[in-house]
């Protein structure tokens, strides 16, 4: 039997557990008995006082006899538990053949070892134990029937989490564009040479980021600075250090070498600090889809840009690295030539992205955890709901509905990722400015709307779609769902409200340095 998460794993067997527990409290202490002497007082009761006694003795009989037929009906199928559930029965394999089908204890993630004390057999009720199967039977033949796309968004979204986290990278990095970055952008804007061939292949704004091919390929940028001080890692060479009378313990490499060196370059080193598993995840979406001219050299160079990026809004505003960056770095936005309007609605689209879209990030990484302890809830409290009904059918078909409808939002949010990959591709088919920093590409107006506008559009499925579900259920007459939806809110709100938070805090480093 699958489930939609790894938690779920977990959670499916420790409610099922907790239903074992409240069922044999229930039974116990005889509470499981009194439904039947509601149903016994109800229907001599309710004929009694409406009835001449000899007719409402035989409607007593007959009504008596149909209630407790079908409260012992609903006992045996949905309340007493008899199949076996094991840990063994249970698998969870990632949408698209992602990976390989585990199983709760051998799942490769730490709650193996946290739940290890839950991992045993239980029992679970014959209906509740084919509603299960049958519910994950229909959402994963749905996902199936959709099919799968390359994960342009989850790609993007986990770029943008990444930071530099070393120190002495950002020193040097700092030291890079105060050497090499500045004094070769201050000398293209004064002599304005030809490079009109450059332009057009690398993009009119290859000149305002430090990694330029203009300043990497052009006599005299690159080629001819120097690092002002030695750096760490680079070996001294009498033929390119002349100016040391002894050798000193690391050499002054230029600045073209500095970057693109293969092994210790500036470059490597900032691809590297974005996790292996994540850039061979980028790279592979590249060639399974392709995005025409885009290359894996442009995805290098637009993870780079992300990387710094993202960085400097959380580098304390006083550090000399987003001091310099700041003046000179990827944030000055040059506005001309570029449709102003444009350029505004991208500004104003990206401000509000600073809080949306760490927000969304949240409630996107939060939401299979939010839909296990939905269904935990719903499992172990099923006793309760079933003994408080007096065992009726119409609350074993609400209970259903709403672990289906639970089950079902994996489809749901399956659905959102293919409709905005979908528009991703649709609108950006050469790959440009989609996997671009968000900052970076603000002046291109177009682009930068487009690609902001169609992840605040999208992202907003993962909580629109559950709640149009909701209300299509609700017009069939099962209004419990509902409540389920409530619940969920009230699960997802804090989520939400925390990558908020998180955002605004961001919005106003960003802004210091903007200023």
């Amino acid at each position: 039997m699958t489930v939609e998460s790894y938690l779920e794993l977990f959670t499916t067997l420790f409610g099922w557990q907790q239903y074992n527990n409240l069922w044999s409290v229930l039974s116990d202490t005889g509470i499981v008995f009194i439904p039947f002497l509601f149903i016994l007082a109800k229907n001599f009761i309710g004929p009694a006082v409406s009835m001449e006694a000899k007719d409402a003795s035989a409607t007593s009989v007959r009504r008596m006899e149909i209630d407790i037929a079908l409260a012992l009906s609903v006992v045996v199928l949905a309340a007493q538990p008899f199949i076996t559930l094991s840990p063994g029965v249970l698998s969870y394999e990632k949408p698209c053949g992602a990976g390989a089908p585990v199983t709760p204890g051998a799942s490769g993630t730490t709650y193996d070892s946290t739940f290890a004390s839950i991992l045993t057999n239980t029992n679970v009720p014959i209906w509740w134990y084919g509603m299960m199967a049958l519910s994950a039977g229909a959402t994963h033949a749905s996902i199936t029937g959709l099919g799968c796309v390359a994960d342009l968004s989850g790609y993007r979204m986990e770029l943008d989490k990444t930071r530099i986290e070393d120190p002495v990278l950002l020193e040097e990095l700092g030291q890079f564009l105060q050497d090499c970055f500045i004094p070769a952008r201050s000398k293209y804007y004064r002599e304005k040479p030809n490079v009109a061939a450059l332009l057009s292949t690398y993009g009119r704004r290859d000149p305002e980021w430090f990694g330029s091919y203009v300043y990497r390929q052009t006599a005299g940028y690159y080629d001819s600075y120097r690092a002002a001080t030695p750096v760490k890692g680079w070996v001294y060479s009498p033929s390119r250090d002349t100016e040391y009378a002894s050798p000193p313990a690391y050499g002054r490499p230029y600045c073209k070498e500095w970057y693109e060196d293969a092994g210790i370059g500036l470059r490597r080193k900032l691809l590297d600090q974005v996790p292996p598993t994540l850039r061979s995840r980028g790279l592979s979406i590249l060639y399974s889809i392709g995005f025409g001219s885009y290359t894996a050299a442009d995805m290098e160079d637009d993870t780079i840009k992300s990387v710094v990026t993202t960085t400097l809004a959380s580098a304390p505003a006083s550090s000399d690295f987003a001091t310099v960056y700041n003046d000179e770095g990827l944030l000055h936005l040059s506005l001309t030539p570029v449709n102003l309007p444009l350029v505004g609605a991208g500004l104003g689209t990206a401000w509000e992205k600073l809080s949306f879209s760490p927000m969304m990030y949240a409630v996107r990484s939060g939401a299979p955890i939010i839909q296990s302890l939905i269904l935990l809830a719903i499992y172990m409290l099923l006793p309760i709901a079933l003994v408080f009904s007096s065992y009726s059918w119409s609350m074993v078909i609400t209970g259903s509905i709403a672990v289906f409808t639970v089950k079902f939002w994996s489809y749901l949010w399956h659905t959102a990722r293919w409709l905005e990959n979908n528009l991703a591709r649709a609108l950006y088919p050469d790959g440009t400015s989609y996997f671009g920093a968000t900052v970076a590409n603000l002046t291109d107006g177009d682009f930068a709307l487009k690609v902001m506008l169609i992840e605040m559009a999208t992202a907003l499925l993962f909580i629109g779609l559950p709640i149009v579900f909701s209300m299509i259920v609700a017009w069939g007459g099962y209004k419990v769902i509902q409540g389920v939806s409530r619940a969920s809110d009230t699960l997802t709100r804090p989520i939400a409200k925390g990558g908020a938070s998180a955002a605004e805090v961001g919005k106003q480093k960003v802004a210091s340095r903007a200023l």
